[in-house]
Formats: structure tokens, sequence, C-alpha cells
């Protein structure tokens, strides 16, 4: 029964807030972003090997479509859409997925 407890009480403090590592405070907050853009369209990708893997609609003024890419561990997000008021269409941009707290 000891035994028991005292598994309950580690495993209780192993995943216990105050056990856990502070993330480090980030140097600069401008650099604080999860995705990077890119120079590549979303065409190029395609070409280097990138998969669709899932698309995501919005819009209330204008039509913005989001695609996502993937290859390997690499995620990619790509936009366009289409201006519903002058019905003319756009890219946005292509963006790659990348660790917020990372300063390069």
């Amino acid at each position: 029964m000891k035994l028991i407890i005292g598994l309950v009480i580690a495993l209780t403090w192993a995943f216990s807030p105050l056990h856990a590592k502070p993330r480090p405070a980030p140097p600069d907050a401008s650099n604080m972003v999860q995705w990077k853009d890119v120079t590549q369209s979303m065409a190029e990708l395609v070409e280097q090997g990138y998969v669709l893997v899932s698309t995501a609609a919005s819009g209330d003024q204008d039509e913005i479509t989001t695609y996502f890419l993937s290859k390997g561990p690499e995620l990619m997000k790509c936009r366009d859409g289409v201006g519903l008021i002058n019905n003319r269409g756009f890219v946005a941009n292509c963006a790659k997925l990348v660790r917020p707290y990372r300063v390069d």
C-alpha cells in the first residue's frame, strides 16, 4: 500500500506545474511568430515535393482559402482568395511553420 501511495505522489509531482521547467523568456517579442514567410509560391512548393494535406475557407468581404502542405515534418501554409467586391483573385503568401521562441 505504501508503494502505491509513493508512486501516486511521485507521479503527481512529476506532472505538477510546479515541477515543469519554465519556458525561457523570448529575447524579442517581434520574433515570436509561428509562421515565417517564404518566397516560394504554392506551385513551387508542390514542385519541391510538398503535398496538399488540408484546406480551410473563410471570408466576409473577401473569400480566402488557406492551403496546408507538408513534406516530412515540415508544414507550409499558403493563402489565396477572391475579393467579393471586385471579383479579382489575389495570392497572399506562403509561410513555413517554425518554433515560435527561436531567434534566427
